[in-house]
C-alpha cells in the first residue's frame, strides 16, 4: 500500500542530481487513489526543470516515476507553470 509521495526537482532530469522539494511526506489517499497538487514556489519560469515522483510504500519500498520536464511558456493566467506527472495505477 502507498503511504505517500516525495517530489524531487532536477536541473538535468537525473535522479542522482535531484533534490526533494517537499518537507513532509505527501500522504497517499488510499487504495481508491486520488488527485494531488504541489506548488513548487522556488521554480523559475525561465529555467527548464525536471521533476520526479517517489512513491513510498508501507513496507519501505520506493518507486520512482518520471522525469517530467516543465517547458515554458506553459504559463497560466496566474503566472504559474503547470507540470503533470504520470498517472500511477496498479
Amino acid at each position: 500500500a502507498t503511504l505517500g509521495f516525495h517530489i524531487l526537482r532536477s536541473s538535468d532530469g537525473r535522479f542522482e542530481s535531484a533534490v526533494q522539494i517537499n518537507a513532509d511526506l505527501i500522504t497517499g489517499k488510499g487504495s481508491s487513489g486520488g488527485e494531488y497538487q504541489y506548488l513548487d514556489a522556488d521554480a523559475k519560469p525561465d529555467v527548464r526543470t525536471s521533476y520526479l515522483l517517489q512513491e513510498v510504500e508501507s513496507d519501505g519500498t520506493l518507486n520512482l516515476y518520471g522525469p517530467v520536464t516543465a517547458q515554458p511558456p506553459g504559463v497560466d493566467d496566474a503566472g504559474s507553470i503547470r507540470v503533470f506527472l504520470p498517472v500511477i495505477s496498479r
